[in-house]
């Protein structure tokens, strides 16, 4: 393209500016000056404007310069943590029959899990009934009887049966030392506080291990402690002065980049190196150098989310509102607001609040939590949820079975009331709010068992803890019992518990316990005590198989250990025990496996100091009856 001549584009400038409208008329000089003014106004403020955005950019643009901090592994792995062990198992298979005057009214499929509701519709059960259950694993034709009693269908003609596991862990090759023992509905439990690196023996169990059928036993490890780390960077010659900290690492790290806009170019930095993380254990100390070429990075905000509860959620009681937070430079802190007012601030992972919702009124509220990173930017997250306390919104949630204040003994049923309520998922059984007894997810009574003798005699509290389907915690009652078992109830309970002790540590399965047998022996031991003698033999030559013919017990195979000793409550039944292992004839007996059922009987007599008399009778039932094999003494 050709220019034109000076002449001819001062005449085309001309021409262009008599076209517009508010110039038109004028002189070109001031056309000209009109022109210059508008330049003035609004040019160069637009050319300013443009210069501060890109300078407002520039400043949101943070300049990041990094030094790494290296280290050998720490090979001094710590010995005094606490660890968990989780134990997991598969269900035996169960099955639940309900009789009603020696007949069969009606029985389960065949289950897996460890509760089954009868109701009008699935079994013809009439409400505020008596009815004589059975419980068996895996079937109640071939297999073996693990619980029976008697219970009462409730008013709206349900009537729920429930059994669990009990799982004991031992030291590894010792059974006697018992570590931790604990229930649960479910197929796993998870013990914590144990020694680390450590072999437990384990014994999963129905009912009790002591007196119930063996599930499975094993050996399991405890994990070692980790070896973890933390890393501080601060200015050569002066510790004081940090620049920036790592929080816990793994022991897979043995580097670490430091990299934020307090670092500057080809610096020299000293670091160090914590392991275990504590402030008083320096594993590790060394110079290092930053970079040369810094990078420029734009710094993002954190992000947060409220995991629970869900937005429109309907709550009540207490509920754990918790939150999930990340950012690109940390998390510094995130804090929770109900209704726009702070409530709590949390510092550390898992960031959560424990919301008494009973302190608000009914109806709708608002949760909201707001993350902050480390260079005070910040991110929120906010739901509403829908508050109903109170009877009037919902019917209560109590404990039916024990009452408060109530005397129990040997095993009791637990169970709850819901009042029609079809919010409630899950019941948790907790003793003395520390031990958990078991969980039950089979409404309307949510029951379990708890075999009272696991417990010292005096006070406890047994606490329902009820929870929705996202685990919101809908109410905790919690009633007082008196545990009052006898003296001779718990003398039977631990020997019952040693014999099968014995057998799982020599690969046998526990021995069932029968209440009926149970009976026996506790008849045979208390006519040692009237009668006045110790022996096989009662002095007009009666034995303990008139006793289990007198009771209807039928039997293929009997045999019988007994055993006395004067000695403390607390050591008697141990005594006795390895009196029996230290006798061949007991020994053989206990240790037989053709035996799948037995009982123990223990009465003291009035002597000072007491006299204990145990008594422990084994069967293997038979439907014609017949004749079994005795055990000599084990007299202490």
């Amino acid at each position: 393209m050709s220019l034109l001549p000076f002449s001819k584009q001062l005449q085309k400038l001309k021409y262009t500016l008599n076209k517009i409208s508010f110039l038109s008329g004028l002189s070109f000089k001031n056309q000209l000056s009109i022109v210059s003014l508008i330049l003035l106004v609004f040019i160069i403020p637009l050319t300013v404007l443009g210069v501060r955005t890109v300078n407002d950019l520039r400043s949101r643009a943070v300049t990041y310069c990094s030094v790494t901090a290296s280290w050998p592994a720490n090979p001094n792995r710590p010995t005094n943590c606490a660890q968990n062990l989780t134990i997991s198992w598969g269900s035996p298979g169960f099955a639940v029959a309900l009789a009603k005057d020696g007949a069969l009214v009606a029985a389960s499929p065949q289950l897996t899990g460890t509760s089954y509701t009868f109701t009008n519709s699935n079994s013809g059960i009439q409400p505020n009934t008596t009815y004589h259950y059975v419980i068996c694993t895996p079937n109640c034709g071939t297999g073996r009887i693990i619980r029976e009693g008697d219970t009462t269908s409730s008013s709206s003609a349900y009537l729920v049966v429930s059994w669990f596991y009990t799982i004991r862990l031992t030291e590894a090759g010792n059974f006697g030392a018992t570590v931790a023992t604990n229930t649960s509905s479910g197929t796993s439990i998870t013990f914590t506080g144990l020694q680390p690196d450590h072999a437990y023996d384990y014994y999963v169990c129905t009912l009790d291990c002591g007196t119930g059928v063996l599930v499975t036993s094993g050996t399991a490890r405890t994990q070692v402690c980790p070896i973890t780390y933390k890393v501080k960077l601060t200015s050569v010659g002066n510790p004081s002065n940090v620049i920036a900290q790592t929080g816990t690492l793994p022991e897979s790290y043995t580097s670490y980049p430091f990299r934020n806009s307090s670092i500057t170019p080809n610096t020299t930095y000293d670091y160090y190196v914590y392991s275990p993380v504590t402030s008083t254990t320096l594993w590790y100390s060394k110079s290092a150098t930053s970079d040369s070429a810094c990078a420029a990075s734009i710094d993002n905000p954190p992000t947060v989310t409220i995991t629970n509860p869900t937005n429109g959620a309907t709550i009540s009681n207490t509920v754990l509102v918790s939150a999930s937070a990340s950012d690109d430079k940390g998390v510094l802190k995130v804090r929770f607001y109900i209704d726009e007012s702070l409530v709590y601030t949390d510092s550390s992972t898992p960031y959560n609040y424990s919301f008494d919702t009973t302190k608000k009124s009914n109806g709708t509220h608002s949760i909201k939590v707001i993350a902050y990173d480390t260079v005070g930017k910040s991110g929120q997250h906010q739901i509403s949820v829908n508050i109903q306390n109170g009877v009037a919104a919902l019917g209560a949630l109590t404990i039916a079975s024990p009452i408060n204040s109530q005397t129990v003994s040997g095993t009791i049923s637990l169970r709850t009331s819901t009042s029609g309520r079809t919010d409630v998922a899950k019941v948790e059984w907790w003793r003395d709010n520390k031990q958990l007894l078991g969980t039950s997810t089979i409404g309307p009574e949510y029951s379990i068992g708890w075999n009272s003798l696991t417990a010292y005699n005096g006070t406890h509290y047994s606490k329902a803890k009820f929870f929705s389907s996202v685990n919101t915690l809908l109410a905790e009652p919690q009633v007082s019992v008196t545990v009052a078992n006898s003296i001779n109830d718990q003398l039977a309970f631990q020997l019952a518990s040693y014999i099968n002790n014995e057998r799982n540590k020599n690969g046998l399965v526990n021995v069932y316990s029968s209440s009926q047998i149970n009976l026996a022996a506790k008849i045979r031991s208390q006519d040692m005590v009237d009668r006045n003698y110790f022996g096989h033999t009662a002095p007009d030559g009666g034995t303990f198989i008139e006793i289990l013919k007198y009771l209807g017990i039928n039997y293929s195979w009997a045999g019988e250990t007994i055993g006395r000793t004067n000695a403390s409550t607390s050591e008697a039944a141990k005594i006795i025990l390895d009196g029996m292992m230290a006798s061949p004839a007991h020994r053989a007996i206990i240790l037989d496996p053709i035996y799948t059922q037995f009982g123990v009987g223990a009465v003291q007599d009035n002597s000072t100091p007491t006299w204990k008399y145990f008594t422990a009778i084994f069967i293997r039932p038979d439907a014609g009856g017949g004749g079994g094999g005795g055990g000599g003494g084990g007299g202490h």
